[in-house]
């Protein structure tokens, strides 16, 4: 390959170098070789939460296959890797990131075993800015790509520190959270949605929901607002836009969406 763009149904493109070599017959073949991430660009629509609650919701994530009679007899056996770190940039993701990952499995089915490190990078997720301070992305299945996180990120949130952690498979991934001062952790999940340590408890007592659900709406909201800021800031000029769907708690007098426009 001297360098080939590849772009994917999910609004990526990726720049790749590297040797592929074809052996075999009509039968039963193998690709074996090396390929160079050179670069990985998001499209301008590109969502990241939307991406990973889709890759969640069916249970691991699915590289681009060949439908062809020919591509299940034909076995791969390629080298994945980055040289430099890859940058991956959003309006609200920032990542550098080392790969060295195996594609094994054949044509028809595919299949990603390796490491996706993290080096640094930086999310903002409901208008608070988390810097990561270790990530991995692990994936040791061999039967099918199943990537497993561990991802720590931190913010600041008035007058208190807090720590995410992200653990775990896709399907059963596991959030934890601390705090320095300590918190509860209902207090923490609160001032990470809402900015008060009190308001989810509230909200969750008027509108007959547990604190859990609460979350799921800031996550909801996260996914509207990250999916139109783009297209109002093209429009308007504005730094970000946040929506709240379903706000009934303190100091609103009746339920309804929030709009939030903010200009940096």
């Amino acid at each position: 390959l001297a360098q080939v763009r590849i772009r994917y149904p999910i609004d990526l493109t990726s720049v790749l170098d590297g040797n592929l070599k074809l052996t075999g017959s009509t039968e039963r073949a193998q690709i074996g070789g090396e390929v160079i991430v050179r670069q990985i660009s998001p499209g301008e629509n590109f969502n990241w939460l939307a991406r990973l609650g889709a890759a969640a919701a069916t249970e691991g994530v699915k590289p681009p296959a060949l439908a062809s009679p020919f591509a299940p007899r034909v076995r791969l056996d390629v080298q994945v890797s980055s040289a430099p770190a890859v940058r991956f940039e959003t309006h609200d993701l920032r990542l550098l990131a080392e790969i060295d990952m195996h594609l094994q499995g054949t044509l028809a089915n595919p299949v990603q075993v390796g490491t996706l490190q993290i080096i640094s990078g930086e999310v903002v997720f409901r208008g608070n800015r988390f810097k990561l301070d270790h990530g991995y992305i692990n994936l040791t299945n061999p039967y099918r790509t199943q990537p497993v996180f561990d991802i720590e990120a931190r913010t600041r949130v008035q007058r208190y520190d807090l720590t995410v952690n992200v653990a775990g498979p896709l399907e059963r991934i596991r959030i934890s959270y601390r705090s320095d001062p300590p918190l509860p952790t209902t207090d923490i999940v609160s001032l990470l949605a809402f900015g008060y340590a009190s308001q989810a408890e509230e909200m969750a007592t008027q509108t007959n929901q547990p604190v859990q659900t609460v979350g799921a709406s800031a996550l909801l909201s996260q996914a509207l607002s990250t999916q139109v800021s783009g297209r109002i800031q093209r429009l308007f000029g504005v730094s970000r836009i946040k929506i709240d769907p379903n706000i009934g708690g303190l100091g609103y007098t009746a339920g309804g969406a929030r709009v939030t426009v903010e200009q940096q």
